[in-house]
């Protein structure tokens, strides 16, 4: 299996629960795929450099993993 690194932003008008609720969903289509979830990192809310479809920031989620090469395509 080959170590992967995914950066995601999440929406900072979300409620957390729902963000808690993406991050389950990634952990667990990571597994179902044959990987294996190394590592969530939250990074917390971030400004943006510049507004991008009305949003000025957004919750910074860092996910370390390992997965086969035929899951991610």
């Amino acid at each position: 299996m080959k170590k992967y690194e995914a950066l995601m932003i999440l929406d900072t008008g979300a409620k957390e629960d729902s963000q808690k609720d993406i991050l389950a969903r990634v952990r667990k289509d990571i597994e179902q795929a044959g990987g294996r979830v190394e590592k969530i990192e939250e990074l917390g809310p971030r400004p943006f450099s510049y507004v991008t479809s009305k949003k000025t920031s957004g919750f910074y989620v860092n996910v370390l993993f390992q997965a086969p090469e035929k899951a991610l395509k």
